[in-house]
């Protein structure tokens, strides 16, 4: 697919169908890797670890937002996310194969929980 015709298709494909709708073919094409499901991130800052088995690019969508690009790198894709709060995410994924054909993968449902820092115990002075 060409750089055009990936920018047009980004701006058709703005919204993530979480819910299932979309052409769903093989879910074990594209898979989410990291986090997994459940599991809970402690960071603001996180590295989405996607595996493909087709030729194409990935895409992910965080919490039904839009498409995003994702990078490919190391025989893996990455998607780097932050500026989110803390509470419950979903992850969704989509490869878009050389042919046109979109294949959706695992949702991933996890939570983000922010360590609070703790401030030093100030010892109260008498006299």
């Amino acid at each position: 697919m060409s750089t055009k015709q990936m920018k047009a298709h980004h701006r058709r494909n703005k919204a993530a169908p979480l819910n299932g709708a979309g052409t769903r073919l093989d879910s074990d094409t594209v898979v989410i890797e990291y986090p997994s499901s459940g599991e809970t991130l402690w960071s603001d800052r996180y590295t989405l670890r996607i595996a493909a088995e087709v030729d194409g690019y990935v895409e992910a969508a965080m919490d039904g937002g839009p498409w995003q690009a994702c990078r490919a790198s190391d025989g893996y894709w990455w998607f780097d996310w932050s500026g989110y709060k803390p509470g419950r995410h979903e992850a969704a994924v989509r490869l878009t194969a050389a042919d046109g054909k979109i294949h959706r993968g695992n949702d991933v449902e996890f939570r983000v929980e922010f360590a609070e820092i703790e401030s030093p115990k100030q010892e109260s002075v008498t006299a």
